[in-house]
């Protein structure tokens, strides 16, 4: 160890001692003191008498001079005093009386990359030389005043030797590095000083540091849905703790990260409750390692998303996936896959979460049949040339198998009789659809768009399954009655056959989509007039012949 003291005979002066206190091996640390006035070696480090009119910060007539080195390029220096005689209350820092163990006064710091000449100090900018005795005052919340977390937070580093911190008064959102010499300068806090003699042991530590947290996350930059949990997922190295903090519409929280099994990788997870509107979410994360600390996207940074409650993307005849990010993992989500020349040309494919059963017009159900999640995919009444597919999610964060809405109330039925409905303008009408219970969402391919919706599934007797659609008119191809819908056989397996009023068969569907549009094997539109339909649905568990009619205008 590298050992050096500056001692000083105090006699009705303020001024302090130095110590090179702790060195650590292979490092070298030399400190000496220098007039202001002339930059030349001095013996002491002084501030002179206490004036009969107190001044609020009076500067030392000296500055210290550090000299190091070390052989890795993790270590630090730590300023502190270590008062342990000191009866002055929750704080120990500074100038401690010669004749009292209950006065003192306050020392600041602050650490530069060349010399000052006279400096003025400020205690919004310079330091608080803390003491290894400081502890909290618990009559005041304002921050942790006490040396373990001055120490832990950096507040009693004068320099760094890595990562380009150092401390030094640079640009805020600049680094310098942290080149030896560095010059320190002190100020002491006249403000409540008692007349008297004063002393101080001033010591430096040099030591290694550990590695610090290296963090990989990918953000998370929007969220179309409410009703679910943000789960937040990072990679990090080096780290003993790490923490989320966010802020959302004013209010501030944070939440402990959680290893998750792999090797660096840390879970943090925002309940439901937290986002419950369209807004805007800030997030960072901190991680640290021995004390060292690391943030992501960077000290005092945040991360933005976007709760919006929608998402919209252009897909053209190639096909492609429209998602609704929920930021959930977890589970599934809300998409449509759209395959190649389902479209014809560039369309705008939006998909909403319905929160508000008003915006549905017409909508009068009532009593226990409850939607557990709407979702609006437009363009409304859109028509695809070929089946798309698509995930409506549905919420169950206990995993009781129970479903719950968007506002957390649970349902009392399980997820296994969860059915997709759409909005025909005036009704609900069943599609059916394949629960994907580890996902939650119910799969469903569909031909159109509207608002489709997912509801505890009714009961389906021979009438549920009849198309609704008495008279279709698909020679004027508007969207209106072009189509008759066979409800509720999505999932099933089945054939429907269509016969003219003699008997001659026109058309067989063999799969989904369970629909038709009119036309005969070849894809011409059949003549005006009556046909007839026939096809085997679930009844109670059972296969039941369905039958009817549909009539044909041209």
């Amino acid at each position: 160890m590298n050992k050096r003291i500056l001692s000083i005979i105090i006699l009705g002066f303020l001024v302090g001692e130095i110590n090179n206190a702790q060195l650590v091996a292979g490092a070298t640390l030399d400190v000496h003191a220098k007039n202001v006035i002339d930059n030349q070696y001095a013996d002491e480090l002084t501030f002179g008498t206490i004036p009969a009119e107190h001044e609020d910060f009076a500067s030392a007539n000296q500055y210290i001079e550090i000299e190091y080195s070390g052989d890795t390029g993790l270590w630090a220096i730590d300023i502190y005093t270590n008062n342990e005689d000191a009866e002055t209350g929750y704080q120990r820092g500074g100038l401690l009386s010669t004749s009292t163990t209950t006065a003192r006064i306050p020392l600041l710091w602050s650490v530069y990359d060349d010399i000052q000449g006279k400096v003025q100090c400020s205690s919004i900018t310079w330091h608080w030389i803390k003491d290894k005795g400081d502890l909290d005052d618990p009559t005041t919340d304002e921050y942790d005043d006490s040396w373990d977390n001055a120490q832990a937070e950096g507040y009693a580093r004068v320099v760094y030797g890595q990562d380009n911190r150092s401390n030094l008064p640079a640009v805020p959102t600049e680094a310098i590095d942290a080149q030896s010499p560095i010059f320190v300068y002190f100020a002491a806090d006249l403000r409540t000083a008692a007349a008297g003699d004063y002393s101080i042991t001033i010591s430096f530590d040099l030591y290694h540091l550990a590695p610090p947290p290296v963090i990989s996350h990918t953000p998370i930059k929007k969220i179309g849905i409410i009703g679910n949990k943000i789960v937040f997922n990072a990679t990090i190295t080096n780290v003993t703790s790490s923490r989320l903090y966010y802020s959302i519409e004013g209010s501030t929280g944070s939440v402990k990260g959680v290893p998750v099994g792999m090797t660096g990788t840390y879970t943090y997870t925002l309940s439901r409750d937290k986002v419950t509107k369209p807004g805007k979410v800030y997030y960072r994360i901190e991680a640290t390692n021995a004390g060292e600390p690391a943030w992501w996207p960077g000290k005092s940074q945040w991360q933005e998303i976007d709760v919006s409650l929608s998402t919209t993307l252009t897909v053209g005849p190639k096909g492609g996936k429209v998602i609704l990010p929920d930021g959930n993992p977890d589970d599934g989500e809300v998409m449509v896959d759209i395959p190649e020349w389902a479209l014809n040309k560039d369309t705008k494919i939006t998909i909403k979460q319905i929160t508000d059963l008003n915006r549905i017009p017409g909508y009068r159900e009532a009593g226990d049949w409850k939607p557990v999640g709407i979702y609006d995919f437009t363009q409304e009444g859109k028509r695809f040339k070929k089946l798309v597919t698509m995930n409506l999610l549905y919420f169950d964060l206990d995993n009781n198998g129970n479903p719950e809405d968007w506002k957390g109330k649970e349902m009392e039925f399980n997820e296994s009789q969860l059915a997709c409905y759409w909005w025909d303008g005036f009704t609900w009408r069943p599609v059916g659809g394949k629960v994907d219970r580890d996902r939650n969402i119910v799969i469903v391919k569909v031909s159109h768009f509207t608002y489709y919706a997912l509801f505890k599934a009714r009961l389906m007797g021979i009438s549920e399954y009849r198309p609704k659609e008495r008279i279709i008119t698909p020679v004027y191809a508007d969207g209106k009655n072009d189509v008759a819908y066979f409800s509720g056989l999505s999932g099933q397996t089945t054939t429907i056959r269509i016969y003219d009023i003699t008997g001659k068969k026109i058309r067989t569907i063999n799969g989904e989509p369970y629909e038709w549009d009119g036309t005969d094997e070849d894809g011409n539109i059949v003549e005006s007039g009556v046909y007839i339909y026939q096809f085997k649905a679930d009844v109670n568990g059972k296969k039941r012949l369905v039958s009817g009619t549909i009539a044909v205008a041209k």
